[in-house]
C-alpha cells in the first residue's frame, strides 16, 4: 500500500533561500524536516515554515516536536534493527512516518529526514525532500530498509482516502430530467384513467341492473296491457217470496203430479 501525498523539494527556487526562524539556515540547505512536515499536512515548505513559527515550534533552526500538531513520539535505532512492524502498522493505518537516514550509506549518524508513505513487503516507499521525488528507501539510503532507518518520529495524523471523482457531466442530463418528468406525468394520467375506467365499469353494472329491472317492469306492463281484462258477470239473485202452508202444498202437489204426467 502507498499513500498519495505531495512531494515538495526543499531546494525549489521558490523557497530555497527562505531562512528558518530568523537564523542563517535556509530551507534549501536545512529544511528537510520542515519540507516533509509540509508533505504530511499538504503545505509548501514556505507555508510550513511560517505555520511552525506561528506555533512556536522552533528552537533555533530545529523543530520542537512537542509543539508540532499530531506528533506522538520519537524513536532512535542507529545500532539496533528498526521497528519495522510498528512502522508498517502506522502505514496500514494511513499514518505516514518521518524517518531519519544518512546520506553516507550505513553511517550511524543521521543527517537527513524523509517521509515514509507506504510499503510492500520489506520495501519502504518514501518522499525524499532533497530530490523532491517519490522513491524506495533502499538502496538509496542503505542496503535494506531496516539498515537505512536510524530513527524517526510518529505522527497521529491519518491521511483520509481521497474523495471519488464526480461522475462526468452528461450533456443530455436536462433532457433526461424532462423525459422523466413526462413519464411521471403519464404514469399519473394512466393511474387516473384506470381509476375512472373502474368507476365507469362499476356504474355500468349498476345501470345495467337498473335497466334490466326497468325492462322487466316494462315487459310486465306490456303483457298486462295486451291481455284483455277478465270480465266477471254479476248474477242477480232474486229472493223467493214467502208462501203460506197451503200454497206450499199446492206447489208441491203440482210439481209431483206434473212429473208423473
Amino acid at each position: 500500500m502507498r499513500l498519495d501525498l505531495p512531494s515538495y523539494k526543499q531546494g525549489d527556487p521558490k523557497w530555497k533561500n527562505i531562512v528558518i526562524n530568523g537564523t542563517k539556515s535556509t530551507l534549501g540547505r536545512y529544511g528537510c524536516t520542515i519540507t516533509i512536515i509540509g508533505d504530511l499536512f499538504n503545505k509548501t515548505p514556505r507555508e510550513t515554515n511560517t505555520w511552525l513559527k506561528s506555533l512556536g515550534a522552533f528552537q533555533g533552526d530545529l523543530v520542537l516536536w512537542l509543539k508540532t500538531p499530531f506528533w506522538k513520539h520519537r524513536f532512535y535505532c542507529p545500532k539496533v534493527p528498526a521497528p519495522m512492524s510498528a512502522i508498517k502498522a502506522y502505514l496500514r493505518a494511513r499514518k505516514p512516518v518521518l524517518l531519519q537516514v544518512s546520506f553516507q550509506k550505513n553511517w550511524l549518524k543521521p543527517n537527513h529526514w524523509v517521509l515514509a508513505t507506504g510499503y510492500d513487503g520489506d520495501t519502504i516507499y518514501i518522499n525524499d525532500p532533497w530530490y523532491g521525488d517519490k522513491t524506495k528507501l533502499a538502496p538509496r539510503y542503505g542496503i535494506t530498509s531496516s539498515i537505512a532507518i536510524l530513527g524517526g518520529a510518529y505522527f497521529d495524523k491519518q491521511i483520509l482516502l481521497p474523495k471519488p471523482p464526480p461522475p462526468p457531466k452528461d450533456p443530455c442530463a436536462p433532457l433526461k430530467v424532462e423525459i422523466q418528468a413526462l413519464k411521471n406525468d403519464m404514469d399519473a394520467v394512466q393511474g387516473t384513467l384506470k381509476d375512472t375506467e373502474e368507476r365507469l365499469e362499476n356504474s355500468r353494472k349498476v345501470v345495467g341492473i337498473s335497466i334490466k329491472s326497468i325492462n322487466t317492469l316494462k315487459d310486465a306492463l306490456r303483457v298486462l296491457r295486451n291481455k284483455p281484462p277478465r270480465i266477471v258477470k254479476e248474477t242477480i239473485v232474486t229472493p223467493a217470496p214467502k208462501l203460506s202452508a197451503v200454497e206450499h202444498l199446492n206447489a208441491w202437489w203440482n210439481i209431483i203430479f206434473k212429473k208423473r204426467i
